[in-house]
């Protein structure tokens, strides 16, 4: 492991989320308005994991390009490794980034086994087995329960870390509801909320709250950051 790759996860604050036993497969579900950052923090995790070695999936159901999503993690990356020496930075992204699938759905195609179908192919033919999965665009709501089952199985049986962003199917719905209808299966609830000058990580299930309760996203660069 390279110094930069050292300095952006030994002492980051997504240290925070570490599973006591990194054997286990969990599921993980931000839940957010529009606008506030969850797709910032899926990139950021997605990132983190890339560093220490571990293939990620990226997951999107917006139907966003290739092109976009690729601009996300450039933009973040760029952040993440601000004021730290660029060509270092570049060849240590150069050699990470092949570690990342994106798996992208156009808007309304996305179904629990057609995504399973996928994975079990890719494996199968030993193109690609993740051991993290971020997955973004979900429409969260009671209706969503019996896919986010599913894919808290799919996390179990494969021991993998499965982080799942969305926001409520309705910007009238209330979020606190949203997600309590969503609550049984997951291991970790993260709820991001606003504030006058970032955005606070509120858990509602997950690490214990003193060591999660600073947790902010940056308003400007919408990295996380302890306060």
């Amino acid at each position: 492991m390279s110094d930069i790759e050292r300095t952006l996860t030994e002492h980051g604050a997504l240290r925070v989320f570490d599973p006591p036993d990194a054997a286990a497969g969990r599921l993980r579900l931000v839940a957010a308005r529009a606008g506030t950052g969850k797709t910032a923090l899926l990139v950021q995790v997605a990132i983190d994991a890339l560093l220490r070695g571990l293939p990620v999936l990226h997951l999107g159901l917006a139907g966003d390009t290739l092109a976009h999503v690729r601009s996300w993690y450039a933009g973040v990356y760029r952040d993440l490794t601000a004021g730290l020496p660029a060509d270092e930075a570049r060849a240590v992204w150069d050699r990470i980034e092949p570690r990342r699938l994106l798996m992208l759905f156009k808007s309304g195609t996305f179904t629990v086994e057609r995504f399973l179908d996928r994975v079990r192919l890719l494996e199968a033919q030993g193109v690609f087995s993740p051991r993290v999965v971020v997955a973004d665009g979900f429409a969260l709501g009671e209706r969503l329960r019996p896919d986010v089952e599913a894919l808290a199985r799919f996390a179990e049986e494969r021991a993998l870390e499965f982080w799942l962003a969305g926001r409520a199917a309705r910007e009238s719905d209330d979020l606190a509801a949203v997600v309590a209808s969503l609550a049984g299966p997951c291991d970790t609830i993260l709820v991001l909320e606003p504030e006058d000058d970032a955005v606070a990580l509120r858990v509602v299930r997950g690490p214990a709250p003193a060591a999660a309760a600073a947790l902010r996203l940056d308003p400007g660069t919408l990295l996380v950051r302890r306060t």
